[in-house]
């Protein structure tokens, strides 16, 4: 096998070894390779019985869409990405309906509904609208061709059914990013909560092992808060949390996020970091929550627990190394930056 070869084989496994299982990948991916698996299955046989019988431009046009739709897949399924899949796929289901519509004439019109219904669950509504109007503005030439009546009565059809499956599609965003920020956010601090920490941790290791991307992370946690909450009683120590993570992302990039992983303990995740940054930054946050105003006239403390991810590392083995850190920092005075040694 030449290199190239063994570099395609080599990443094949690396992905089946990051994913194990279908299952595993997000609904997202699995709906678009559904959407690539159903539309090879259904464009096959067509390619075939249009190739047997000598319809050479259809046959050309279905064989086209066949190999687009499997790299379009394979790519999914290889990179895990999926605005530029979607994109593809869309415009490849789109560009075959209508030369399809035109070779074949107006009795093919049919095959524009499900194809436009597509397109608003691989891309943006505004997208879809837009692309489907263009389509629509395409197939003008083929409704032309019937009856007044009967022309204008598909292209009505079209117009409703667009607008029907915009709004449609625009209901269900909304209520996917209500309950996307409550399934991944703290209720009470606005943190991203420890669900999301996991994934996102995992996927730091594993950019790492095939990017080799360093990330850090830094755990904390506020010292003495049972004292705080006797002290000052519990709404109070729920006010410190919040003021705590407000305050941490005014300091940390945009890159970065800050974890509730419970009670008064929080994670911040530092893509392309390593140990001695993230040393700093946890430093500069330290005294910068010493000297903020959490509870007048009572300062308050944070410990902080660093380390990057190693080779060797499994999520637990990076987690367990940041987190002794952290007892480190508490079990020798507190109010202290430990990081792992690498």
């Amino acid at each position: 096998m030449t290199n190239s070869q063994n570099n395609l084989v080599d990443l094949f496994q690396s992905r089946l070894r990051e994913n194990h299982t279908f299952i595993k990948r997000s609904i997202q991916e699995q709906v678009l390779l559904a959407f690539c698996v159903t539309s090879f299955l259904g464009i096959f046989p067509f390619a075939v019985y249009r190739i047997i019988n000598e319809q050479w431009l259809l046959g050309i046009i279905s064989s086209a869409l066949l190999i687009g739709v499997f790299f379009i897949g394979l790519y999914v399924w290889i990179t895990r990405d999926l605005r530029l899949p979607s994109i593809t796929l869309a415009f490849f289901y789109m560009t075959g309906m209508i030369a399809v519509v035109h070779v074949n004439g107006p009795s093919f019109i049919y095959w524009a509904f499900p194809t436009m219904a597509a397109a608003y669950f691989l891309i943006r509504p505004l997208e879809a609208a837009i692309v489907n109007t263009v389509a629509m503005v395409l197939l003008m030439p083929i409704l032309v061709e019937l009856n007044l009546l009967e022309g204008f009565r598909i292209l009505i059809t079209l117009i409703l059914n667009n607008m029907f499956a915009y709004i449609f599609s625009k209901h269900m965003l909304f209520h996917n990013n209500i309950l996307a920020k409550e399934a991944t956010k703290d209720f009470l601090t606005g943190a991203d909560n420890r669900k999301l920490f996991d994934e996102k941790f995992n996927e730091s290791l594993a950019w790492y092992k095939r990017k080799g991307v360093v990330s850090a992370l830094i755990i904390m946690d506020v010292d003495h808060f049972k004292k705080i909450n006797d002290q000052f009683g519990h709404a109070k120590g729920d006010e410190v949390l919040i003021k705590l993570v407000s305050t941490i992302k005014k300091r940390i990039r945009i890159t970065d996020h800050i974890y509730r992983l419970g009670g008064e303990e929080f994670a911040i995740l530092l893509p392309e970091t390593n140990v001695v940054l993230a040393s700093f930054m946890a430093e500069e946050l330290r005294q910068q929550i010493e000297k903020s105003d959490l509870i007048k006239n009572n300062p308050v403390t944070v410990s902080f627990g660093v380390a990057e991810c190693k080779p060797e590392d499994k999520a637990l083995d990076w987690f367990e190394r940041a987190d002794n850190a952290l007892y480190s920092a508490k079990n020798s005075g507190r109010n202290k930056v430990i990081a792992d040694q690498i």
